[in-house]
């Protein structure tokens, strides 16, 4: 199936849970975060989650790692519409965050911080495939951000469901992900 197919789908699909599902399988994924070696990593980047959009939620991993290595640094994004550009700041006790048009929490200031400096991305998404190829909301904002990654970079995705066999029109422009992390298992691409 194609992405746009797929994003139909899996779209109704999350949108179709219980709140008592997502609450037990954000439990789930939260639990495979934790057994993640955090230790050798300096700066993490972690979406915000879209309520109104159902996505896995990322608060509880927060909250966990400012927690548990509190020398880490946190970031979060700024979305650009005008060229569909991400910039990144630091989660701190001094950055306030307010919804944009989609309702996505952001930063309006703060400490930029650098994409080479990223260690981990946790990248949102709908679904992928058994090759690690996402099926975002369709504006491409992650795969330009991760293409001014660092190469090693450890680029994690969230799902509420299990990889499916392929997305039909990846193209060179796609960034797969590393790793799939989901209610049931943690999926390993490379």
């Amino acid at each position: 199936m194609t992405k746009q197919q797929l994003r139909k789908i899996f779209k109704q699909k999350r949108t179709a849970l219980s709140p008592e599902i997502q609450a037990v399988w954000n439990e789930r994924i939260f639990s495979h975060l934790k057994s993640l070696d955090w230790t050798t990593c300096q700066y993490c980047h972690i979406y915000l989650p879209i309520e109104k959009n159902h996505e896995p939620n990322t608060l509880n991993l927060i909250n966990w790692l400012q927690h548990r290595f509190p020398n880490m640094h946190l970031v979060v994004s700024r979305s650009h519409l005008d060229d569909l550009s991400m910039s990144h700041y630091l989660l701190d006790e001094t950055v306030r965050l307010l919804p944009n048009r989609w309702g996505i929490p952001e930063p309006v200031d703060g400490i930029e911080v650098k994409e080479e400096l990223i260690d981990v991305v946790l990248v949102p998404m709908l679904v992928c495939d058994q090759s690690g190829n996402r099926v975002g909301y369709g504006k491409g904002f992650y795969d330009r951000f991760l293409q001014k990654c660092r190469p090693d970079i450890l680029k994690i995705a969230l799902s509420f469901f299990e990889p499916i066999a392929q997305v039909d029109d990846t193209n060179i422009y796609d960034i797969p992900v590393d790793v799939c992390i989901s209610p049931s298992e943690i999926y390993y691409f490379k």
